[in-house]
């Protein structure tokens, strides 16, 4: 069984420093931000996304004709 074990409040504090210093990175670093983005944009309309979608599609259209 998996257990989660609980954070300390140093692993919590440790954890929205790590975050603040990435979102001024993000704020700052103008080269970095379009990397980032560019990865974002990259996973989202990736195709093997896009087969996802599309299979995804093709299986809601055939479940829809068995209801009917």
């Amino acid at each position: 069984m998996n257990t989660i074990k609980p954070t300390g409040r140093d692993d919590t504090i440790k954890m929205i420093k790590e975050a603040c210093k990435k979102n001024r990175r993000m704020m700052e670093d103008k080269e970095y931000c379009k990397k980032i983005e560019a990865e974002l944009h990259y996973t989202v309309d990736s195709p093997a996304v896009q087969k996802l979608r599309e299979e995804l599609k093709a299986l809601k259209q055939t479940q829809g004709r068995r209801l009917r």
